[in-house]
């Protein structure tokens, strides 16, 4: 995503962020509360190569909702309505008449409801491991007890679930906790959970027309498959499909699968629109290639100095030169430059 960070207003008011790169169809990639942060999700481990991916031949869109990431936090109205908004207003902002759609978690529910609301502007749904309904207390997401734990103890929460979505101890991802403080904070994730109405998503999915590919993976905490199976079949046009736990613990091997469960569902990639420059068009050395191409892996310039066995001052040279000559000013437009100029990246590894 190599553009800046944009800011539209939702229809209330509420200041929403996002991020566009790219030409060609729309494709809107909306992501959990916990993910959520337009300008620091693509360093994450394994991000980078599939929103590479993504963007190549399409528009790209990312967005943060609000109360999450670098849009709006003070916020009151957590409403599947409120939320639905948010992204309407994004797609009016750059006059996107059609677009499809991926998501992840609980952003199920904008991409049913605008699915809903106006169903020409929507031509496809991926949704990620939907939050589907279950009979639980009200207001209790996944297990009994889970939002009490989030009132009580908000760090303790955070730690259980990257522990959850990672199978490795918390404190060995000390990065990723950090992450996701910067994505979401206690009052604005809890407020969305109990103002959410999954209920009504399993009622509207039947009057969902488009076609719609429920993707799941197995791991433990999620809501049982067998349950978002019976969700995936509420939809008039919809598919069910589910992949091994392991494949979604580090080293990530679940982009692979993901991209192409995507690219089965979607059809062949469009074509790349030649305006685009390749990297070799900035005139970068294949050094520079090589230490932007592992910053943009997560590798801090340290551990990029060792994986090139040159020394950390070299290597800030390097990165001097390489912001100069692609007019970066941080370690994310960098990135989201090579993103969109197709750097070869290599898949990132977990933090040591």
């Amino acid at each position: 995503m190599d553009s800046p960070t944009r800011f539209v207003r939702s229809r209330d008011g509420t200041r929403i962020a996002y991020k566009v790169a790219g030409e060609g169809p729309a494709l809107v990639q909306l992501y959990a509360p916990m993910y959520s942060h337009v300008e620091l999700l693509p360093q994450r481990p394994g991000m980078l190569p599939y929103l590479q991916h993504l963007g190549r031949g399409r528009t790209l869109i990312t967005m943060d909702f609000r109360g999450t990431g670098m849009s709006e936090r003070d916020v009151s109205d957590h409403s599947p309505e409120a939320i639905t908004d948010d992204l309407e207003a994004v797609l009016d902002d750059l006059g996107i008449t059609a677009t499809d759609i991926i998501t992840n978690g609980p952003r199920a529910t904008p991409a049913i409801r605008l699915a809903v609301r106006q169903p020409e502007r929507v031509r496809r749904i991926v949704l990620g491991s939907p939050s589907a309904p279950r009979p639980v207390s009200p207001g209790h997401p996944g297990e009994p007890g889970m939002l009490e734990l989030m009132e009580s103890n908000w760090e303790a929460f955070l730690e259980m679930s990257v522990q959850m979505i990672t199978g490795q101890l918390a404190s060995e991802l000390d990065d990723y906790v950090a992450f996701v403080r910067r994505c979401i904070d206690q009052k604005n994730f809890i407020a969305e959970i109990m103002a959410s109405r999954q209920e009504e998503d399993w009622q509207l999915a039947a009057s969902v027309k488009q076609p719609v590919l429920v993707a799941v993976s197995g791991f433990v905490g999620l809501v049982p498959s067998g349950r978002i199976q019976a969700f995936a079949e509420q939809f008039p046009h919809g598919r069910y499909i589910t992949h091994p736990a392991e494949h979604w613990k580090p080293p990530y091997s679940h982009v692979t699968w993901l991209i192409q469960t995507i690219d089965e569902f979607f059809g062949p990639l469009p074509v790349a629109n030649e305006a685009v420059l390749p990297v070799n068009a900035a005139t970068l050395t294949p050094r520079e290639r090589e230490v932007l191409s592992l910053l943009a892996a997560g590798l801090t310039q340290p551990e990029v100095a060792a994986e090139l066995c040159i020394s950390p001052a070299t290597v800030s040279r390097h990165v001097v030169s390489v912001y100069g000559k692609i007019g970066a000013h941080r370690r994310a437009e960098a990135v989201a430059w090579a993103i969109h100029h197709g750097l070869d990246v290599p898949v990132a590894r977990p933090a040591r």
